[in-house]
């Protein structure tokens, strides 16, 4: 089942649409954030999955978009979770572009305003 609403992003004001994905148990599955037809959100991830086995809705995985391309200014633009939260792995995105540059991801994440 999935269930489409309006979101308005507090950072671009941008009205998006907000599809959540339940599982047939009522648990929610995925959210995604979508505007013109791609993945967008400015305030926060634009895709969460959750983990099915767990009834407090454990976030799997995060990914930041911008216009349809894997970004985020302020951290890792792809995270990667243990169900107990521990983050198990974190890509590095601008643009679209991987990140791998070591002295590029501690200034990302060392002048970063939490998002969520």
């Amino acid at each position: 089942m999935k269930k489409e609403e309006k979101y308005i992003d507090r950072v671009s004001n941008k009205e998006l649409n907000r599809i959540v994905y339940y599982y047939d148990n009522n648990i929610i599955g995925k959210e995604v954030y979508i505007f013109n037809n791609e993945y967008h959100r400015e305030d926060g991830p634009a895709i969460i999955s959750y983990y099915t086995h767990t009834i407090k809705n454990t976030i799997c995985s995060k990914y930041y978009y911008n216009n349809g391309k894997l970004h985020n200014e302020s951290g890792p633009a792809y995270v990667w979770y243990l169900d107990d939260e521990e983050v198990l792995e974190k890509k590095y995105y601008i643009n679209g572009k991987c990140i791998t540059d070591k002295l590029r991801i501690t200034i990302i994440e060392t002048s970063y305003i939490k998002k969520e």
